[in-house]
């Protein structure tokens, strides 16, 4: 499966993902600051790179919905969000943030069963 809109490039704890049809569209999968005016203005790339990760689940578990139409992850995936809570951290609220990780990361762990089971 290759994802249709991103390429995600792994580099440790510096990982980026990247626009597909626009190479120079390249946004960070990591936060570089906390402080000050960053949090306000500093998120931009991670923002866009939450989202277009999250897209990439989102494509993912399409497309294992194609293959086997029994499965069925917990939770919604729409836009920039899980369920209502938004993986952007611009504007937004630790606690939500890390509700909406939390949410994408046990779709990931439905997407991780359902590859596991199919090889059983």
């Amino acid at each position: 499966f290759t994802f249709p809109q991103f390429r995600v490039a792994p580099m440790g704890s510096f990982s980026r993902i990247i626009k597909r049809d626009d190479e120079k569209c390249v946004w960070d999968l990591y936060c570089q600051s906390d402080m000050g005016f960053g949090r306000l203005f500093g998120y931009g790339s991670f923002d866009k790179g939450m989202a277009a990760f999250l897209e990439c689940v989102r494509a993912l578990q399409d497309h294992v919905r194609s293959v086997d139409p029994s499965f069925s992850p917990p939770y919604r995936i729409v836009d920039h969000k899980v369920e209502e809570f938004s993986v952007k951290l611009q504007f937004n609220t630790y606690e939500r943030w890390t509700k909406a990780l939390k949410y994408m990361l046990t779709n990931i762990k439905w997407l991780v069963a359902s590859s596991l089971n199919k090889r059983a």
